[in-house]
């Protein structure tokens, strides 16, 4: 019993009755045979011991009869239970639980598992396993050359009678994995099929699950227009669906794709954002799914290979796997979204798919969030825009007081254009040189300068000569520059010109480099025409103002009485005589 793997205590127990007359039987026997060997001889005596031989003999064998059909009959009802469940469930864990409960009554066995996976997936997962009648996760494992696998790859049984290493061995396998004790060939036949309907409803079912929440996440992001907000709501969704730990998103700066910069990262230590801060900006901070438009994805970074792929090493994070998803709008790679996972992580077709996905809507998204901010900022810009104009044109009409129109024009350019220093210059043709008529933003040193000058002195008095604009990046690259206790970098120059003559000049200036844009100086430009306008009309007024007080003091020293009438038939001048003739004639009355 024991060389055909029977249980001695079971089928004792099953036999129990036949053992029990077995040991009682001989007794009765042994008297009779003891009378008959006396009484009738040993002839008699011979044929009875072969009687009682012929009974044992037919005994044992019913016995076997009778445990072989008890094993058909539970083999019948464990496939009988398996049918039933086939047909009554598609949910997969349900199913390998009943085969369990009736292999394990059936063999009594404690250790039990079901692998499920092919050499072209490159993958075996193990969606049900008892260790010890206790239930266990496994992790899904990459395909090898180990039992498990070479039982799927050849489909059909293999059974192991005993010393399962040696066995193992001589398979000229690996030697590690974790097997069964026994599983019977019928009950694989008739679960196979099973399973694979339920692993492709439960994939199905999983599939849905993930589409509705990529699709309630992809709705959360669309609804959201501030970039911040998008780039958080995409760390969000991306750990819900894919349960990774960590996660960061790099994007390509919008003026300069050369350039790369850590737009937002979930759960990544100090020392490792400045590290990244510091790595982005040259050559091995690209990515390989900046170039090559496809997914990294790294199952094991202790195995890997990394000189293959370049991707930014995060040593201090204890990284177990990585995914990097190029994110990609109209045919160009906007950034990375890089996830995390804290353990080794196999990536199966479908999670691939969704994670293109995924990816897929969060470059949309986040691609329109910035065409929506920059629509934003134009807007608000051009409305900035449009008060200041609306201002400066206010004071225009209501006043000819040069130096408050300046002051206002000056305020409302650095505002607009962020600048942190400025000033409005107006050219003396006497003199031959510019004075400023309203400053902004410089230290008190440069200020004691002579003329007052800035470090842009030069350039300003370049630029009114010239009568052309001048928009410097680094103003430390112009020939004229002159250092400056100021230190500012970025400088926009504009002339207060009218028609073919400078009268100015409007000066804004930044500590950062390359501050100004093309919609500063259009601003800049449109301020310095008012500007213009302004100093143009207090010209006419003065020159209206002296040839009055000259035609006044003519007037005043004439005897006759002169009295001057304007088109609309009012009294614009009159001398005192005209005042005399006026009382005169009151007198004579």
């Amino acid at each position: 019993m024991l060389l055909e793997g029977e249980t001695i205590l079971r089928v004792a127990r099953a036999n129990r009755g036949m053992l029990l007359m077995v040991e009682l039987l001989p007794v009765p026997f042994a008297i009779t045979g003891a009378v008959i060997i006396h009484e009738l001889g040993f002839f008699a005596y011979a044929f009875l011991t072969a009687l009682v031989m012929v009974l044992a003999v037919a005994a044992r064998n019913f016995g076997r009869s009778r445990i072989s059909a008890e094993l058909r009959l539970r083999e019948l009802t464990l496939i009988n239970n398996v049918s039933q469940a086939m047909h009554s469930s598609l949910d997969l864990d349900a199913l390998l639980q009943t085969i369990y409960q009736q292999v394990a009554s059936l063999l009594g066995v404690t250790n039990f598992y079901v692998a499920l996976g092919t050499e072209d997936e490159g993958i075996v997962s193990f969606p049900f396993a008892v260790k010890d009648g206790v239930r266990q996760q496994w992790a899904t494992r990459r395909w090898a050359n180990r039992l498990t696998d070479h039982v799927i790859c050849e489909g059909r049984p293999l059974f192991i009678a005993r010393d399962a290493t040696s066995a193992i061995e001589r398979l000229n396998l690996q030697v590690g994995d974790v097997e069964a004790e026994r599983l019977l060939s019928i009950v694989a036949s008739q679960a196979g099929a099973a399973i694979e309907n339920a692993r492709m409803y439960g994939e199905a079912r999983y599939r849905a699950t993930e589409l509705a929440a990529l699709a309630e996440s992809t709705a959360a992001m669309s609804a959201a227009r501030d970039p911040d907000r998008v780039l958080e709501l995409v760390i969000e969704s991306a750990a819900r669906l894919f349960q990774n730990q960590k996660s960061a998103i790099y994007l390509l700066r919008e003026d300069n794709h050369q350039i790369m910069d850590l737009a937002r990262a979930s759960n990544l230590r100090e020392a490792t954002l400045d590290m990244l801060a510091t790595e982005l900006q040259t050559a091995n901070g690209r990515f390989s799914a900046i170039s090559n438009g496809e997914p990294t994805l790294i199952a094991d970074m202790q195995t890997a290979d990394l000189s293959l792929v370049r991707t930014p090493v995060l040593p201090s994070e204890g990284v177990g796997a990585l995914a990097e998803l190029p994110l990609i709008t109209q045919g160009d790679v906007i950034g990375v979204v890089a996830l995390y996972f804290a353990e080794p992580h196999i990536f199966e077709p479908a999670e691939v798919e969704l994670l293109k996905t995924f990816a897929s809507q969060a470059a949309l998204t986040i691609a329109n969030s910035r065409i929506y901010a920059g629509i934003h900022r134009a807007l608000t810009r051009y409305s900035k825009q449009l008060q200041s104009l609306n201002a400066i044109n206010r004071e225009l009409t209501s006043t000819l007081d040069l130096q408050r129109l300046f002051e206002v024009a000056l305020d409302r350019a650095m505002d607009y254009a962020t600048a942190t220093a400025g000033s409005l210059s107006i050219y003396d043709p006497e003199q031959r040189k510019l004075t400023a008529a309203a400053s902004r933003g410089y230290l008190p040193e440069v200020m004691r300068l002579p003329d007052a000058r800035s470090v842009s002195h030069l350039i300003a008095s370049r630029v009114q000569r010239t009568g052309r604009i001048s928009l410097l990046a680094d103003v430390r690259q112009d020939p004229d520059y002159i250092p400056s206790p100021n230190a500012n970098l970025s400088l926009l120059c504009v002339p207060i010109r009218h028609e073919t003559q400078t009268l100015g000049v409007i000066t804004l200036e930044a500590a950062q480099p390359s501050m100004f844009d093309d919609d500063d100086v259009n601003f800049a430009n449109q301020i310095a025409g008012q500007a213009a306008v302004a100093i143009e009309n207090a010209r006419l007024f003065q020159t209206v103002t002296e040839s009055r007080d000259r035609l006044q003091a003519v007037l005043n020293s004439t005897r006759e009485g002169v009295l001057v009438i304007d088109s609309a038939g009012r009294v614009a001048l009159a001398n005192p005589r005209i005042e005399e003739i006026r009382t005169y004639a009151k007198l004579s009355v």
